[in-house]
């Protein structure tokens, strides 16, 4: 089932988007797609940054059984737009109230007013995403991410509850598990995704594991 503003099966990533941009056969006459990408209204401005900090952007999905999971957005692993006319690279709040996200055809992810109402005619599309019957989670060298701002949760687990707990969160793309203390830490990027490698902080204590057949 598709939700009426879309499903996500896992986390959206950099390339998932790049690729819905670039879509030639994918957008039939939709020129735009609403992402489950909102902005925390009292968030002070400046609203661009392409550093790891949110500036008040989260990932807010829809679950299948009601409720929502949220996670503090990275902003430099969004293909933000880069802005047109006299307004400056997104996300911008150029009407005043964009509060939400969207990512346009042959432009990239920009904010939106919540009700499209002040943008003129716009066909709108939605992201229907569907996880395949069952994930895998290779181990793969050893290391972890130091930056909380990466880190989904943290706890004390045996190993096959540290994979469970990364398999039913939305965002969870790799994990880091130190067999000795039980320590797991669940992460919302991978290390071996080129933009955040050199985040990783070598540590042989702790295992990699990755959520296999992610795109970054």
């Amino acid at each position: 089932m598709c939700h009426p503003y879309g499903t996500l099966a896992v986390g959206v990533t950099y390339k998932m988007m790049q690729t819905l941009i670039n879509g030639t056969t994918i957008w039939g006459t939709a020129t735009d797609a609403i992402l489950p990408l909102t902005r925390n209204e009292s968030s002070p401005t400046p609203y661009q940054g392409a550093g790891i900090g949110s500036i008040g952007w989260y990932w807010r999905v829809l679950l299948p059984k009601g409720g929502y999971a949220t996670f503090s957005a990275i902003m430099s692993n969004i293909p933000w737009g880069p802005g047109a006319g006299p307004s400056t690279v997104e996300p911008n709040n150029a009407m005043g109230n964009e509060t939400i996200a969207s990512v346009i055809k042959n432009y990239g992810v920009c904010d939106e007013e919540y009700t499209y109402s002040g943008y003129g005619p716009r066909a709108m599309g939605v992201i229907c995403q569907f996880a395949s019957p069952q994930w895998s989670y290779t181990k793969r060298g050893t290391g972890r991410f130091a930056d909380p701002a990466f880190r989904i949760a943290q706890m004390t687990v045996p190993k096959l509850l540290c994979v469970h707990e990364c398999h039913r969160s939305l965002f969870c793309i790799s994990m880091a598990f130190n067999p000795i203390t039980s320590d797991c830490q669940i992460y919302v990027v991978s290390p071996e995704d080129p933009k955040f490698a050199a985040n990783v902080t070598p540590d042989s204590a702790y295992e990699w594991h990755i959520r296999d057949e992610m795109e970054y």
